[in-house]
């Protein structure tokens, strides 16, 4: 049995309906978070639920009720993915087939990608994308801002269902017995399939709220009503029927045209019965299986009986036609039917209002009541190009549909992993967005930010770090957007909300572009912009979701201090702990979880930090710190987490044998925590066969064991574990085959070369570079990554140091890893490494000339 709750605990006829799907072991702990989540952003929803969903249940009548939903939100956990349930195997599977909407949203910390993995191997949400509550990109749309878009794609605002309410001709009092609901359905479609009520409303009791006046309701929707249609089947004959005692006689006494639709068929004996209980209805009886017939006289009842011209019944005006469309793809006063909304959003858009092709858009996008289909949704994103490209008077309005529908189109091609089409198409949405910023003084500055934001991130996204630079750049100077400026939080209105968000999304793509690029002073003072917007932010606004952007606010801009000035460091670190203690009012009372023990380590590496400053007291903390990390991964292993809680455990033993190296410790205790991290990850390969994660922490390790070897000249252990470390990324790139794993390989030759250079096998080492520049040089091409212009320009350099190579050789070489120093230094504005690095090579080509 389906139970709803509302913020207001009243349902409306209007009132868009949610359901929530979940596994059950999930509904404690997920159901009201997601009510929460969508009463923030979208109050004017009902939202349902099965209220014993492990029990067995009458699947039609499952069926319908779920027939009758706008949308299905379902909570991805490890618990729904991996175990049976009536979500995966009935409610979802029905909803795809059925085109309702579905909106997957991650519910569980997924760091490893696994949980990530898991979904998109699961049949029933394939092609499809979800939002997740853990995002950490600080450059994207806030969580609940996606969730605010996402559901006004799909739902219909109370603006917008007055509106709608206010654009029908006509209405249309549908009385019909409760045991026939199926019937008044299947009554109401052939209504509208009558062209003369298009635009004609129907009012059945099922729009009645809990708690009013079932009669008052009742005669109001009566009074309302142009025309009174009964859907009359066997039940009729039942005496004593409220449609008999009350609808019927009111409707006749008040003079209201009638029409008695003949859903079963009736003999003689059954006709003169129903002339007993209802006086006059065999006159007014149809049979709607005679299309024409009943077209008739339904268009004669409505023009004749009620008075209505044919012209008032039928509004073909652009705007009108958008609302009708509406009310039939949100089954408003109609039956929902997204092919007639289709239709119509067509014609509304034929006759010039541009806003019905973002609606047609998103249906084919989503599978909002038809099959999905994103290759339609692009084919209209086009239509609707070509069209509003062609307008010779320009507006504002209709710019703005412009924009949107090149957003529309980037974000599907981004779907479908076709980058140049999303970069091409979200370049054109920038460049209208720029346009209207420039002509119209009402254009929606925050608009033209997200354009923005949404190209420098799919330039960032590719490696193109310059070019997010120089975009970034340039628009902050035409925008004239100060960063570290912003309002009073006083005065805070929600406009001014909306634009802070935005700098700090602004400031953190700049500081992480400026890691990128190895400038790490403005990285950090973009950091800290970040944190005086959202500060001002969480002042004003209080949500949990600012608390959270704050927090890793502060641990971010820790972070990038660390290496400089601890103190400060501990300073956002202390701050980031108590905005943790200012977010358990908004959560309930828990065991830890992954979250938890990840926010633990970030605080413990800080400490790790001023340990390696020779602070004694700061080395305990953090090994007490890491240590309860360790309690709580030990405590997830046999949760939904084991998968991230073993990648933890491992880096925790990592961190312990590099403080034994940073603190002077012994190199033996150091060996020793590295090897029991290995040794972590060598169990969780056997669980997680080829898992890419867990290979190439494996790789890091085994890289990290040897060098500790070669540093103390145990050659032969050296060789061993470079030779596993190799092993492992040559298995890495024919898995993946990506950028990071390619250059993992290409580090794991450099480093395999030292090995051998110390062995006194210049030739083997000369091999082992050549392997690393083969990977390299292609690689360089694919991204603005410094890391791997850094290892090209060693990798050169080592192999003109070489003496097996003649002096062109030498010089090629040299060559090479000067160019790789000129675009190192141009990229990462002169940093001082690079600068010695350079003058280096200079003076050996200056040698061999």
């Amino acid at each position: 049995m389906l139970r709803f709750i509302t913020r207001s605990g009243s349902i409306s006829s209007v009132m868009p309906r949610v359901y929530v799907s979940c596994h059950p072991d999930d509904f404690e702990r997920q159901f009201r978070t997601i009510c929460a989540d969508i009463f923030a952003v979208y109050e004017n929803c009902a939202i349902f639920y099965e209220e014993n969903p492990t029990e067995t249940c009458d699947e039609d009548e499952l069926f319908v009720m779920l027939s009758e939903m706008r949308l299905i939100v379902v909570p991805i956990t490890r618990t729904l993915l991996s175990e049976s349930s009536r979500a995966v195997n009935l409610e979802l599977p029905f909803a795809r087939n059925a085109n309702i909407p579905v909106l997957p949203i991650m519910s569980e910390p997924d760091d490893s990608g696994e949980l990530t993995d898991s979904f998109n191997n699961t049949e029933v949400f394939a092609g499809l994308q979800f939002l997740n509550r853990y995002d950490k990109d600080p450059t994207a749309l806030r969580y609940e801002d996606k969730l605010a878009t996402f559901l006004s794609s799909i739902l219909v605002s109370e603006d917008e269902a007055e509106k709608i309410q206010n654009e029908f001709s006509s209405k249309i009092f549908l009385s019909y017995r409760k045991k026939d609901r199926k019937h008044a359905k299947e009554l109401m479609r052939r209504i509208h399939r009558v062209d003369i009520c298009r635009d004609t409303a129907i009012w059945y009791d099922e729009y009645l709220r809990p708690g009013e006046s079932f009669d008052n309701n009742i005669k109001k929707a009566l009074d309302e009503s142009d025309l009174f249609v009964m859907s009359v089947t066997s039940s009729f004959e039942e005496p004593g029927n409220y449609v008999a005692d009350h609808e019927y006689p009111d409707a006749v006494r008040k003079g209201k045209p009638l029409l008695a639709a003949e859903m079963k068929h009736f003999d003689k004996e059954a006709l003169d019965n129903l002339e007993t209980l209802y006086p006059g209805i065999g006159v007014l009886m149809v049979d709607p299986d005679d299309e024409d017939k009943f077209g008739i006289t339904l268009k004669q009842r409505l023009i004749e009986g009620a008075g209505i011209s044919e012209k008032e019944l039928l509004n073909d005006d652009g705007e009108h036609l958008y609302y009708i469309a509406l009310a039939y793809r949100n089954g408003i006063r109609t039956e929902a039917d997204a092919v007639r909304a289709a239709e119509i959003f067509k014609l509304s858009a034929g006759r010039g209002c541009f806003e019905s092709y973002l609606r047609l858009i998103d249906m084919y996008r989503l599978g909002s009541g038809i099959k999905q289909d994103r290759e339609k949704a692009i084919s209209l994103c086009d239509e609707a190009a070509a069209v509003l490209q062609k307008q010779t008077n320009r507006s504002l309005r209709n710019d703005n549909v412009l924009a949107s529908v090149y957003s529309k189109h980037g974000e599907i091609c981004q779907e479908l992993r076709d980058t140049a089409k999303a970069l091409e198409s979200f370049t054109a949405a920038y460049n209208v967005r720029g346009s209207m910023h420039h002509q119209y003084e009402d254009a929606p500055l925050k608009d033209f930010c997200e354009s923005m934001i949404t190209l420098a991130s799919a330039y960032f996204s590719l490696g193109m770090f310059e070019k997010t630079k120089e975009l970034v750049e340039y628009f902050l100077s035409d925008t004239g957007i100060l960063l570290k400026n912003g309002p009073d939080a006083k005065e805070i209105s929600e406009h001014d909300v909306g634009m802070l968000r935005i700098q700090a999304r602004i400031s953190s793509l700049m500081s992480v572009l400026s890691i990128q690029l190895k400038q790490l002073s403005e990285a950090a003072d973009y950091a800290k912009a970040r944190i005086d917007a959202l500060e001002k932010t969480e002042e004003a606004t209080k949500e949990a979701g600012d608390l959270r952007s704050l927090a890793d606010a502060y641990l971010g801009y820790a972070d990038l201090l660390k290496n400089h000035d601890l103190e400060k460091a501990s300073a956002y670190i202390d701050k980031h702990n108590e905005i943790r203690k200012r977010l358990s009012e908004f959560e309930d009372d828990r065991s830890k979880t992954i979250s938890d023990a990840i926010d633990t380590f970030s605080i413990a590496d800080n400490a790790f930090m001023r340990a390696c400053g020779k602070d004694e007291s700061a080395k305990k903390k953090a090994e007490d710190l890491y240590n309860e990390v360790l309690d709580i991964c030990e405590g997830l292993m046999e949760s939904n987490d084991r998968y991230n809680a073993i990648i933890l455990k491992t880096n925790v033993y990592k961190r312990f044998g590099e403080m034994e190296q940073a603190t002077g410790g012994s190199i033996g205790d150091a060996l020793e925590q590295f090897k029991k991290a290995l040794a972590v990850c060598k169990e969780a390969e056997k669980e997680y066969r080829n898992d890419l994660q867990i290979m190439r922490v494996t790789s890091g390790l085994l890289d990290r064991i040897g060098s500790v070897y070669l540093e103390i000249g145990d050659l032969s252990n050296a060789t061993e574990y470079f030779t596993d470390a190799l092993e492992t990324d040559m298995r890495s790139v024919r898995i993946a085959k990506d950028p990071q794993s390619k250059h993992n390989l290409a580090k794991s030759y450099m480093r395999f070369a030292d090995v051998n250079k110390a062995r006194g096998h210049q030739p083997v080492a000369d091999v082992n570079n050549r392997s690393a520049l083969k990977i390299l040089e292609p690689l360089v091409e694919e991204t603005d990554d410094y890391r791997i212009l850094e290892d090209l320009a060693l990798a050169c350099f080592r192999l003109g140091m070489s003496d097996r190579f003649n002096k062109e050789q030498k010089l090629d070489y040299y060559s090479k890893a000067r160019t790789a120093y000129q675009d190192l230094l141009a990229l990462t504005n002169n940093a001082a490494e690079y600068v010695k690095a350079y003058e280096l090579v200079e003076k050996h080509i200056s040698e061999l000339s």
